[in-house]
């Protein structure tokens, strides 16, 4: 930002549009809003719309050129509103790109969302079609969750001094099915129970 001195700053109750210069970056101006009687500093101008820093909200806003202030003579005061408005308008910069990447993404999302519905619904795309649409253009490949119930039934002989009730604990508390070959399975999402009874062989 410009650095202002007394002898810069012109002086009187005037618009804020007449106050703030125009084209790409003028000279940012601290001023005493009459309105509010609050100090705010001007950024820009575009048209009778003037982009300003608010110390009452501590954000940027648009206010209406119409509104009339006095620039601030006071050079500790004016360069005071100065550093705040720089601060502001850097974080106003960094909310405006975050805002931009949700919108971006939003798009991308919406655009994914369709791909999958024609693919689900319609079928007027194929699964080749949709991995190969999802893939150049960056976005997440298309998974669907299933959870899959599954029956082992089986038989084992067991040859030993224990009687039924150890060997049928023995079955259940030790019994598992080996899921290390199965691909893509959830953390924590496999759950069984084991059922085990017996008979002399």
């Amino acid at each position: 930002m410009a650095d202002q001195t007394a002898s810069e700053t012109p002086t009187g109750n005037r618009r804020i549009a007449d106050i703030i210069g125009m084209g790409d970056a003028p000279d940012p101006v601290a001023v005493q809003l009459h309105a509010t009687e609050l100090t705010a500093v001007l950024i820009g101008r575009s048209g009778d719309s003037v982009t300003a820093y608010r110390s009452d909200t501590g954000r940027v806003e648009v206010l209406s050129g119409e509104m009339t202030a006095e620039p601030v003579t006071d050079a500790s005061l004016r360069a005071a509103a100065l550093t705040q408005a720089l601060k502001a308008t850097q974080q106003h910069a960094r909310d405006a790109e975050a805002q931009l990447r949700r919108q971006h993404q939003a798009q991308l999302d919406e655009i994914r969302d369709e791909a999958v519905s024609k693919y689900n619904e319609g079928g007027e795309i194929c699964r080749p079609g949709l991995d190969d649409f999802l893939a150049r253009h960056g976005m997440e490949p298309y998974n669907v969750r299933r959870e899959v119930e599954f029956t082992i039934r089986g038989r084992l002989v067991i040859d030993s001094s224990s009687d039924e009730y150890t060997v049928e604990s023995d079955v259940r508390e030790n019994l598992c099915p080996d899921t290390a070959a199965i691909d893509d399975i959830e953390d924590d999402s496999v759950d069984y129970t084991v059922t085990a009874s017996s008979r002399i062989a």
